[in-house]
């Protein structure tokens, strides 16, 4: 007996599943609101503290909040300010914030 698939309900599967990966913890769009910090001290919707752009000969982002924000950048949870390092020649920073993100 051979198992008939619809394809329509495949591709939706796919989508479905790419989707969650692309926009999921960790995925490949999950820091764009990074390109959108213009300004020093600025706010960003879900994640926690004030973000301020790096100066112009740096790359990435420089974060101030306090040890109950519960930021962490490269396992060290932030008190203060601390840099989340984006530059191609060194390996990225990785942050974590208390909602999972």
């Amino acid at each position: 007996m051979t198992e008939s698939i619809d394809p329509r309900a495949k591709h939706r599967e796919h989508i479905q599943q790419r989707t969650e990966f692309v926009r999921g913890k960790r995925g490949p769009v999950s820091f764009v609101w990074g390109n959108h910090v213009a300004n020093p001290g600025q706010r960003v919707p879900g994640a926690p503290g004030r973000w301020s752009p790096l100066p112009e000969e740096e790359t990435g982002l420089l974060v101030e909040a306090s040890a109950s924000d519960e930021i962490v950048i490269d396992d060290t949870t932030v008190n203060g300010s601390a840099k989340l390092v984006t530059d191609p020649k060194h390996p990225a920073s990785i942050a974590y914030f208390p909602n999972g993100a």
